[in-house]
């Protein structure tokens, strides 16, 4: 059965006083699309470019702590987040060094930190949206599918890269949401070591 986004949109509002799982489901995306992160700075290793990804490597690691240990205590103050928002990506640059998706694994980091600061659902479906973009415009990038009519979309929706993104999501706010208590710690590994492996298959089919 086909998953859309906005039935993912829906089991985020469906959760959204679940703060701690849907932060983890969060970070799970935001893992999956580091890779693409990674292979930007790879190519790109001005000093700025290296002070960009050390702060963003550093901002996700702090996000997982956070969401591991139910804490604020490695939160990002207000000063930081606006100055990690500073270093963003902008699009035509990383158009022009060929890694598109790159913007959208750094702008994750940046929503999922806003969310657990906010705990405002409009920022994790925002975050959640960027995964799913992310695997939406490679599928019509790379296979030519057309865009212009609601059956384009449909069928770009259907596509295996697509849905397995969207189903993943669904998975992972569902498994973060029923962990107890005393478990949530050791669901918040699984789920960073599984997105972990994910990440390195996230456009394949």
């Amino acid at each position: 059965m086909l998953v859309s986004f906005g039935e993912v949109s829906s089991e985020f509002n469906r959760f959204r006083e679940e703060r701690w799982a849907i932060a983890c489901c969060l970070a799970a995306c935001t893992q999956r699309l580091n890779p693409q992160l990674q292979k930007y700075f790879l190519q790109n290793t001005t000093v700025e470019d290296v002070h960009r990804f050390r702060t963003s490597q550093d901002v996700l690691a702090r996000i997982w702590t956070c969401v591991r240990e139910r804490s604020e205590v490695e939160l990002l103050q207000v000063e930081e987040q606006e100055e990690f928002e500073h270093l963003l990506l902008a699009e035509d640059v990383a158009f022009a060094a060929g890694h598109p998706y790159a913007v959208d694994a750094m702008e994750s980091i940046a929503l999922t930190s806003r969310y657990l600061s906010s705990e405002d659902i409009r920022e994790a479906i925002a975050t959640s949206e960027h995964s799913y973009n992310a695997v939406d415009n490679f599928v019509v990038n790379n296979f030519n599918y057309p865009t212009k009519t609601d059956e384009d979309e449909r069928l770009i929706v259907a596509h295996p890269i697509v849905q397995k993104e969207l189903q993943r999501q669904m998975r992972d706010l569902r498994q973060a949401c029923a962990a107890p208590r005393d478990q949530f710690s050791m669901v918040c590994a699984v789920l960073r070591d599984r997105a972990l492996q994910e990440g390195r298959t996230v456009f394949s089919e």
